[in-house]
């Protein structure tokens, strides 16, 4: 036997448990037929249990309060796009590219991050893909970590449009990043001396701006004597970090290669002079 239920007004009534299963069907007091949730008749009242619509259900349909007494449908999607919130009294909308913020990442809540926006940095588009980060403050945090179970595989790939550039590989001892260097997409040319360039790099001990100590060429020496050695930076000498537009400039040199850089030109040095 099925079951009648009344809204708190007394001016709905469904049966519930008919004989299949389903929602039985029950005119209220504002002739108003309901089916489940929705009405098929006049609006049904927000006061008596309805919408404050005659809403006739389509699959993917989704329901907002649009007032503090009425509902509205949500405009249908486009395929691939997502539900985002403007804040408390806002309708909802989709979105194709919905700006995040901030995504925690891992189980430890002060493991890692990826934001669009991480202390500060500027979010101009198309600088940045992601950024990961440790958690400020925090220490022996990591702000990613690769794990792979074979040495056949690798950590990471990289692609220069669809064109695979490197890897992160491990023997399971060590890490090594390769770069492309496939003799089929080269062109042989005469076996290459870098003597003369060894000799006109210049290596310097130096204090960092933060008080660390370090030793290597300088970027924008190295620049003019092994350019393909160096990623630029903003070429203005009077801008600092935290300045509008400033970029440094990086190189392409672990602190070990340096020390051979370094080692190899005073090597030169002596040979020279033994062979008078």
């Amino acid at each position: 036997m099925a079951d009648t239920i009344l809204s708190p007004s007394g001016l709905v009534q469904i049966e519930v448990g008919a004989s299949d299963s389903s929602w039985g069907e029950k005119e209220s007091a504002d002739k108003a037929t309901i089916n489940g949730w929705f009405t098929t008749g006049p609006a049904l009242k927000t006061a008596n249990g309805g919408f404050g619509a005659a809403l006739t259900p389509v699959v993917g349909d989704m329901l907002y309060a649009s007032t503090t007494s009425a509902f509205a449908r949500l405009a249908a999607p486009a395929v691939g796009q997502v539900l985002t919130s403007a804040g408390v009294g806002v309708a909802p909308s989709w979105s194709n590219a919905p700006a995040v913020t901030n995504i925690a990442v891992g189980l430890h809540n002060n493991l890692t991050a990826l934001s669009a926006s991480v202390s500060g940095e500027a979010t101009a588009a198309g600088k940045y893909g992601g950024q990961f980060m440790s958690s400020n403050g925090s220490s022996g945090q990591y702000a990613a970590m690769f794990r792979t179970d074979r040495i056949d595989g690798g950590f990471t790939l990289f692609k220069y449009g669809t064109t695979t550039v490197g890897y992160h590989v491990t023997d399971s001892t060590g890490v090594s990043l390769t770069s492309l260097s496939d003799g089929r997409r080269k062109t042989i040319l005469a076996e290459y001396d870098p003597g003369d360039i060894f000799d006109r790099i210049e290596h310097r001990n130096y204090v960092w701006d933060n008080g660390v100590k370090g030793f290597g060429p300088i970027a924008q020496k190295l620049y003019l004597v092994a350019p393909w050695l160096v990623v630029k930076g903003d070429d203005d000498p009077d801008k600092r970090p935290g300045d509008e537009g400033f970029e440094p400039w990086t190189i392409k040199l672990s602190p070990g290669e340096k020390m051979l850089f370094a080692e190899v030109k005073a090597l030169r040095r002596r040979m020279a002079v033994l062979e008078g």
